[in-house]
């Protein structure tokens, strides 16, 4: 009797047990259907793309109702949906590089709003790179296009758990060729202003190019290093301001070689652009000068118009992509201004850049013995 009761009870574990493997299956079953069903729910949104990274499906689509793309991760084994943080390791050095990668990509007053980190950031994985969209971010001037940054895995591997094959690292160039470029120029430098506009213009990821003076260069050669230290251009602007019209093409050419000694001796460079004082240039003085003549096509008056309001007004209303702007970095006002309109001027779409990046941007080729007023592609 006592064996067939051992038996009996083998029968019901064994039949518990497969019931139990059954149940389990089926709802593993059902999972799998639910996990796969919510997968497949996104397919109806814009823009739909989906990657397998690892262990993990990544979904990116574009939110129209919201106006904004949305991002969802999932592990494939777990059947969950996790979030970015799930993935990292050292996550303090994982968002300090991400604020780095956002001070190379954007100018001050963005970057330090974003920097932060602290609203409403989708991190989206792609196949190579990581994409992040920022929203509700209060930046002045609100900028007028969709703020985002893509950095390689390469440059955040070490601070994934998961693997991650890259061999591409993340460039971000200075110049951002999807926007408008416009050249500005600083005439009759350098000044005590000089260092004060090559910051405003760094801290808005813009560059120039600085004509200067000869008979300054000696008495300002920090402002002249500084100039040329972070990456603008520097070219010549007679000795002494006068005009050229009224001197001898051997005195232009002995003053020219004065000023070219001086500045190699101070950054290893020598003069290519020369902007002849007021604009004034004939044949002859094209002809038997070797360099090549930068005028402009928007002159700013701000000599005249010292109202940084105003300069930025005019500037707004007249600036075109591949124009040449005339400035000087000898008033105050002009240096107010540059901080009102280079904020507006990436708002709208521009990038300024140097004579020589623009011209290169638009595939032209600066010859000596010519002139040039703007570029256009």
């Amino acid at each position: 009797m006592k064996k067939y009761i051992i038996i009996i009870i083998l029968i019901i574990l064994v039949i518990s047990s497969w019931s139990l493997f059954f149940s389990l299956k089926r709802k593993e079953r059902i999972i799998d259907e639910e996990f796969e069903q919510e997968l497949a729910s996104f397919k109806t949104n814009d823009e739909y793309r989906e990657y397998n990274i690892d262990s993990l499906k990544s979904i990116i689509y574009y939110n129209s109702d919201l106006e904004k793309y949305e991002s969802h991760l999932y592990s494939l084994e777990e059947k969950k949906e996790i979030n970015i943080n799930d993935i990292i390791k050292n996550k303090d050095k994982f968002y300090e590089k991400i604020r780095e990668f956002i001070s190379l990509k954007y100018p001050n007053y963005i970057s330090d709003i974003l920097r932060k980190l602290d609203h409403h950031n989708v991190y989206a994985l792609q196949d190579n790179s990581l994409v992040i969209y920022f929203y509700d971010y209060d930046i002045v001037p609100k900028p007028e296009f969709s703020l985002s940054l893509e950095i390689k895995y390469q440059d955040l591997k070490d601070y994934f758990k998961i693997k991650i094959d890259s061999i591409d690292k993340t460039d971000i160039p200075f110049i951002d060729y999807s926007k408008k470029l416009v050249a500005f120029s600083f005439d009759d430098g350098p000044g005590s202003y000089t260092k004060e506009v090559v910051d405003t213009l760094k801290s808005n990821h813009a560059e120039a190019t600085f004509f200067m003076l000869g008979s300054k260069l000696e008495k300002y050669q920090e402002e002249v290093l500084y100039v040329n230290q972070n990456n603008n251009e520097i070219g010549y602007h007679s000795w002494n301001h006068e005009n050229l019209k009224r001197e001898t093409i051997e005195q232009i050419k002995e003053e020219y070689n004065k000023a070219n000694d001086i500045l190699n001796n101070l950054i290893g460079k020598r003069f290519s652009l020369f902007r002849p004082p007021y604009g004034d240039l004939n044949k002859e003085i094209k002809e038997n000068i070797d360099a090549v003549f930068i005028l402009w096509n928007i002159d700013t008056l701000d000599w005249q118009h010292k109202d940084p309001e105003y300069l930025k007004n005019y500037v707004l209303e007249n600036v075109q992509e591949g124009s040449i702007v005339l400035f000087h970095d000898i008033h105050k006002t002009t240096l107010e201004a540059l901080k009102l309109i280079l904020p507006e001027l990436y708002n709208a779409g521009y990038q300024v850049v140097s004579v020589s990046s623009l011209a290169k941007a638009y595939n032209k080729e600066l010859t000596i013995h010519s002139s040039y007023r703007h570029f256009t592609k």
